[in-house]
């Protein structure tokens, strides 16, 4: 098995044995294929009292469509699948059960998703290098050294380094295989406690979507590496490789076209990795619905006008409630009692003066004694207040009238939504859909400091924003 990165975009096939953790002496004879897009399936074979695959091998029924966790053992590497399920028998003699799995872990055995035993995760996306700038790291680097061009850790121990090393890569697309010595820029984490495999695919997700948002791309996954503790600790020195096949949110090839750098938000040259990945911590829970709407619309940008208007807004909404919990908006906080109870006051002592009674006003109670009520923001509110929390600079260049933008949005949405159509033309709808869209954008931006001379670079070359 070789040593150099396990590849997600590439086929792969292992033959060896494989069984059930709790019935280790009863193996059969199969092979595990990997497609290349994310998909395993396991084929066994049933001899049926043939000794063709060993004499060891015996008829085993597998009576459940689904096992958590089957071992297989290839050429005394150890492999495992995650999550299987059965398809059944399929006619071929001799008959055959294919077995689909989500995950492999390609280099041990595990007890599933939730067994903490990684200790270190390594991966890397497409425009990874191109983000973290090639300046940071320099360009000669001997196979097998690593070079950090960056360092954060969190409050909870756990690490985040930005590193490139010098792979041999093997060109298995050619029919004549060559290898070629590359730099490979990748993400490493580690922590002070054991990781398990949905630790570590939450870290992958969270990063990924940096690296995705700040290159406005999909930054497809290309590999994923884990160590693995032998000793019960989480020293990355004392572990043993393996490699993760599964299905990411989004497929990279190693060999990819570079990203247009017009498109670039910003990169670690521009806003340094640390501040980058601290920021972005800071952020991400709160706002991960807002970005997997910003994500969505990168992945698939050309999507019906009506599906990027209600995103935009769902967003820009949504955006403006997280933010708000932790900045004053102006107010929008007012005494619906006090104002109810000023008109019920002068009704009242328009009745006493009526009456004879003068001097009223001085013993009638100038407020209730009741609570403060919030008054409810509006749709409209939300948005202006969104953009004008940007630079200003930003925000004209961005929106040239605030209110008319932010009122077109709220028709259109709320035309969609009870009349199953929009009150203005395509062009327009799509327009200021695109807007909204980079109104949130840029406000996440401001949340993770990006400074505003970038956000302005930004303006002048990206083409989407040109387009809004």
């Amino acid at each position: 098995m070789s040593y150099e990165p396990l590849l997600l975009s590439e086929e792969q096939e292992w033959f060896g044995e494989w069984w059930l953790p709790d019935n280790p002496e009863d193996k059969l004879a199969g092979t595990l294929k990997y497609d290349g897009g994310g998909n395993l399936v396991l084929e066994l074979y049933y001899s049926f009292g043939s000794t063709s695959a060993g004499p060891k091998e015996t008829r085993i029924e597998f009576r459940p469509e689904h096992w958590p966790i089957i071992y297989g053992e290839v050429c005394n590497h150890e492999i495992t699948l995650i999550e299987t399920f059965s398809k059944g028998l399929s006619e071929p003699k001799p008959p055959m059960r294919r077995v689909m799995a989500n995950f492999a872990i390609v280099g041990a055995h595990i007890n599933g998703c939730y067994d903490e035993v990684f200790n270190v995760a390594e991966f890397s996306f497409e425009g990874l290098r191109q983000w973290g700038g090639v300046a940071a790291f320099g360009t000669t680097l001997a196979g097998g050294e690593y070079k950090c061009a960056g360092e954060v850790r969190n409050d909870d121990g756990v690490c985040y380094n930005l590193l490139c090393t010098s792979f041999n890569f093997t060109d298995s697309s050619s029919s004549v295989k060559a290898s070629e010595s590359e730099l490979e820029v990748f993400l490493r984490v580690t922590s002070k406690k054991l990781f398990t495999l949905d630790d570590v695919l939450i870290q992958v997700d969270m990063l990924h979507s940096l690296v995705a948002f700040a290159t406005t791309s999909c930054a497809g996954v290309t590999w994923l590496r884990l160590g693995i503790s032998e000793v019960g600790t989480s020293s990355s020195e004392e572990s043993k490789q393996a490699y993760l096949l599964y299905h990411p949110v989004a497929f990279g090839c190693r060999n990819a076209g570079k990203i247009n750098a017009s498109r670039m938000l910003f990169t670690c040259d521009s806003f340094s990795f640390e501040t980058a990945v601290r920021n972005w911590l800071d952020i991400y829970t709160e706002n991960q619905g807002v970005i997997s709407i910003i994500l969505s619309m990168i992945y698939d940008p050309d999507r019906y006008v009506e599906d990027k208007v209600l995103l935009a807004a769902v967003a820009g909404e949504a955006l403006h409630k997280t933010l708000r919990q932790t900045e004053d908006f102006n107010c929008l906080e007012e005494s619906i009692e006090y104002r109810e109870w000023q008109n019920k006051k002068k009704y009242i002592v328009k009745i006493l003066k009526e009456g004879g009674v003068e001097d009223c006003e001085q013993w009638l109670l100038k407020r209730p004694r009741s609570k403060k009520v919030i008054k409810r923001v509006t749709f409209v509110e939300r948005l202006s207040n969104l953009a004008k929390r940007l630079d200003s600079e930003v925000c004209s260049e961005l929106v040239e009238d605030v209110e008319s933008w932010a009122s077109k949005l709220k028709t259109m949405r709320n035309s969609f939504v009870h009349d199953a159509k929009f009150s203005e033309q395509i062009s327009t709808s799509d327009a200021i859909a695109n807007v909204t869209i980079m109104v949130v954008i840029f406000n996440l931006l401001k949340e993770l400091g990006v400074p505003a001379e970038q956000q302005l670079k930004v303006i002048g070359q990206h083409p989407e924003v040109k387009k809004a």
